[in-house]
C-alpha cells in the first residue's frame, strides 16, 4: 500500500516548536535521531517515541501533544522516505540563505542525534555483526560530527553539499541494511 507524502513541519517550523517547549535540542539533532531510530529499525508508537525523546529534549515539562504530533509525523515521513526506491529523502538543515558555519553545524548536529538515535536502536546488537560498510559510515558519521566550523570560506560550501550528500545515501544504505525486504519497497508500516 503506497502512502501518500505527509506534510511535516519545516526546519524553522519546528524550531519555533522545540523553543516554545523550552527544549535545547536542534531541529536538525531531532530530525537526525529520528531518521537513527528508523534506520537501525526502531518501529515506535506516538506514545513510545514521545516518551523516548523526553529526556534527551530536555523539556520543564511534559511534551505537549502539538510538538508530539509533529515529531510522529516527521519520523513517518522519514520511513517513507528512506523506503522511496527514488531515494528521496533529505536532512532537515537549514536553508541555503543561513551562513555557511551556522549550516555546517547543523549538519554535525544531525549526526550527533543520528548516532544516538541509531545507537538506541541497535542498542541490543552486537558491532561486529554489522557490515563493514555500515561500520564504516558509522564511523565516518563520527568523524563528521566533530567538523570544526573555523576559518570556513564560501569555497567549502561544495564540501558541505558533499557531506550532506554522503550522510543521505549513508543513512539510505544502513537503513536497507535493518529493513525486511517488503518495507524496502515501501510497504512497511509504521505503528
Amino acid at each position: 500500500m503506497h502512502h501518500p507524502p505527509l506534510q511535516l513541519p519545516n526546519y524553522d517550523e519546528l524550531a519555533q516548536k522545540l523553543e516554545l517547549e523550552h527544549s535545547l535540542c536542534s531541529p536538525s539533532e531531532l530530525h537526525g535521531m529520528l531518521s537513527g531510530l528508523v534506520a537501525g529499525g526502531a518501529r515506535l508508537t506516538k506514545a513510545a517515541l514521545s516518551k523516548l525523546l523526553e529526556a534527551h529534549l530536555e523539556l520543564t515539562d511534559v511534551m505537549s501533544d502539538e510538538l508530539a504530533a509533529s515529531i510522529f509525523m516527521i519520523s513517518r515521513q522519514v520511513q517513507q522516505l528512506l523506503a522511496d526506491p527514488d531515494m528521496s529523502f533529505t536532512l532537515m538543515l537549514p536553508d541555503d540563505d543561513e551562513v555557511l558555519s551556522e549550516r555546517v553545524l547543523s549538519m554535525a548536529s544531525w549526526c550527533s542525534g543520528f548516532l544516538i538515535g541509531l545507537g538506541t536502536a541497535l542498542r541490543h546488537i552486537d558491532e561486529k555483526s554489522l557490515s563493514q560498510d555500515v561500520r564504516d559510515a558509522m564511523a565516518d558519521i563520527v568523524q563528521i560530527s566533530h567538523v570544526d566550523t573555523e576559518d570556513l570560506s564560501e569555497e567549502e560550501e561544495h564540501e558541505l553539499m558533499e557531506l550532506v550528500e554522503y550522510l543521505r545515501m549513508a543513512t539510505v544504505m544502513i537503513f536497507t541494511e535493518f529493513q525486511p525486504h517488503e518495507e524496502r519497497q515501501g510497504t512497511g508500516e509504521v505503528s
